[in-house]
């Protein structure tokens, strides 16, 4: 169900891509979430805001749907099932809107730079610091758990390392897509 939820929250951003006449090649799961492989890195600002909002928006939607028909069943089965479901997709979309690059409030909030000063590049960068001390921030968190015998927070630090590095990855793509893009194949 974890899997399924992330799915569609992932068709949701897609959805959005292909009605912005934006190609997606793929959608990828992964063990903390998903991506869609979106074939246009050179996105205006309006586009990459409304696809990333799509997936967070479509998530608490779910979670709102899931959370009726918990609070209106008698179904001790369903009731399991549907609260799992309405926490698991209110988190998805709670935590996917902090803006933290390359989280979906992370793209939020560098669609929004990229409008206000108008390079990608610059925005990026700042998107991507913000992810960065996030992830910083939220390592510190699982190292104290742990400290305190609070062995979840492993989860946290392994978390915290792959935000880090994707933020980073991330930018770096934004660079050599940059300087890739004065060059032709022949040169």
């Amino acid at each position: 169900m974890l899997f399924f939820s992330v799915l569609l929250h992932e068709f949701a951003h897609s959805l959005i891509a292909k009605n912005e006449n934006i190609k997606v090649e793929e959608i990828t799961l992964f063990f903390f979430g998903g991506v869609s492989g979106i074939s246009d890195e050179n996105l205006k600002p309006k586009s990459e805001f409304i696809m990333s909002i799509a997936g967070p928006i479509f998530s608490l939607v779910l979670a709102f749907v899931f959370f009726v028909i918990f609070s209106t069943s008698s179904n001790i089965f369903l009731n399991a099932l549907t609260f799992y479901l309405y926490q698991l997709n209110l988190m998805l979309g709670v935590f996917n809107l902090v803006p933290a690059f390359p989280l979906d409030g992370g793209r939020i909030f560098r669609s929004i730079l990229y409008w206000l000063i108008g390079d990608l590049k610059k925005a990026t960068a700042i998107a991507a610091l913000v992810g960065k001390l996030f992830a910083w921030v939220l390592g510190l968190i699982g190292f104290l758990y742990v400290l305190k015998g609070i062995y979840s927070g492993f989860w946290l630090i392994f978390l915290s390392i792959f935000l880090y590095s994707m933020a980073g990855l991330s930018y770096e793509q934004v660079v050599i897509r940059e300087i890739l893009l004065k060059w032709k194949v022949k040169d």
